[in-house]
């Protein structure tokens, strides 16, 4: 028994270090990444008030759009390493988020029904849980778009 505590106690351990590092690695990307691309942005805006603007104008534009794609991006990486939705507003919150999101990307519509709507457990099991039910979803309309091109 002693053996299967001390092994419990290490897989929490490697779970937690694990967290730890992708919350640190999500906020170096929102804090660090991010303001250094909101600032590209204001730039390119400034440029867009000079006189002779009919030169860069399309290069400014596009140069906008692909920053504001950037900034996107590191909120959904950000996100993903370390979902928001399930620290603040915990696991049943978090799933419905990653349903909305999934079902924008096909021709599905996602239903989560639940029984533990309000309920929290420690931070360790609603990672666990979240990413296991987020990889059941993935994995599932994976096969659905699949079987749906055999067909």
């Amino acid at each position: 028994a002693s053996r299967l505590l001390i092994e419990r106690n290490i897989l929490n351990a490697i779970i937690k270090t694990e967290e730890n590092e992708r919350t640190r690695f999500a906020k170096d990307l929102h804090d660090g990444l991010g303001p250094i691309l909101s600032n590209i942005k204001m730039s390119l805006s400034t440029l867009e008030h000079f006189e002779n603007k009919n030169d860069i104008g399309d290069i400014i534009s596009n140069m906008k759009t692909i920053t504001n794609e950037a900034l996107v991006s590191i909120k959904e990486i950000s996100n993903n390493l370390s979902p928001h939705v399930l620290e603040n507003f915990g696991l049943i919150k978090a799933i419905e988020n990653f349903a909305k999101k999934t079902e924008i990307l096909g021709e599905v519509t996602i239903q989560i029904k639940s029984d533990i709507e309000d309920m929290r457990f420690s931070h360790n099991i609603e990672i666990i849980l979240y990413r296991v039910i987020c990889e059941l979803i993935n994995n599932t309309l994976y096969i659905f778009l699949f079987l749906n091109k055999i067909t």
